[in-house]
């Protein structure tokens, strides 16, 4: 009996351990974080009626004024990952709401050098152009915003720099600007 549950035990490690890519290994393209481009099958940009296509009815969400804030739940529970979009009407002529930002809590996305949620913010500093541009409270934890405008991407931060989201937005934009939304008492 104890051998079974060894090696059962044995194999769980070795298929978990094979789910995290390896230096250099391809990631799928549905859990592939672009900066300034795309999380999974979520692109800026993208209209609203793509997006519910692709993601389904929001487990939450809030429009007025030609601005929408949605939020899914991994399992439709609070308690899980959580993915929060922010999309906005352009000026003009196009009456047509577009992602602007997309939001992820959950470990399963990463960025081609393998970063993901749950990673220390000091595995990319040195690869970034990030900058500390806010604070603000999530589940009644203290966070820290850091921004690379440029790129088009954002991580935000527990108090001890482990990662515990990454947001992609429009690139020369500051992410900032769309986190009000999600975080009123964003600082």
């Amino acid at each position: 009996m104890k051998t079974s549950n060894l090696l059962t035990l044995l194999t769980l490690a070795v298929c978990l351990s094979a789910c995290k890519p390896k230096p250099g290994q391809v990631v799928s393209t549905t859990e592939l974080i672009k900066p300034g481009k795309s999380i999974g099958q979520v692109t800026i940009n993208e209209t609203d009626q793509n997006l519910l296509k692709v993601m389904g009815k929001p487990d939450s969400g809030d429009s007025a004024m030609g601005k929408s804030a949605f939020t899914w739940y991994a399992g439709h529970s609070p308690k899980g990952a959580v993915t929060q979009i922010f999309l906005s009407r352009g000026q003009g002529d196009d009456a047509v709401k577009r992602v602007k930002q997309i939001r992820i809590t959950d470990t399963r996305f990463l960025l081609m050098d393998s970063i993901h949620v749950g990673k220390p913010l000091a595995a990319l500093e040195k690869s970034s152009n990030l900058k500390e541009i806010a604070r603000f409270t999530d589940k009644g934890a203290g966070r820290v915003l850091y921004d690379d405008t440029l790129k088009g991407i954002a991580f935000d931060t527990d108090d001890k720099a482990i990662i515990t989201g990454i947001t992609v937005h429009e690139t020369g934009k500051n992410a900032r600007e769309t986190y009000m939304p999600f975080f009123p008492d964003l600082k």
